[in-house]
């Protein structure tokens, strides 16, 4: 994954998710809870108050996320 990619995805402030090489599909609920490192290597995206570290070279794949409501 590119951090060009990566920053638009952030800057954009909508959900996203991303798919990691070993398979992991992580969810990003608005762009605020991720930074891109200065180096474009490392992206950190906060879970809880806790924050999770990944590298970029293993994101393979990068898309929106629009969350699905049952119908009531």
């Amino acid at each position: 994954m590119d951090a060009k990619t990566l920053r638009q995805f952030i800057s954009e402030a909508r959900p996203f998710r991303f798919k990691l090489t070993s398979g992991e599909v992580v969810r990003v609920p608005h762009g605020d809870w991720a930074s891109l490192a200065p180096t474009g290597t490392t992206l950190l995206v906060w879970k809880g108050a806790a924050p999770v570290t990944y590298d970029v070279a293993l994101i393979e794949k990068i898309e929106p996320h629009t969350a699905h409501r049952k119908a009531s």
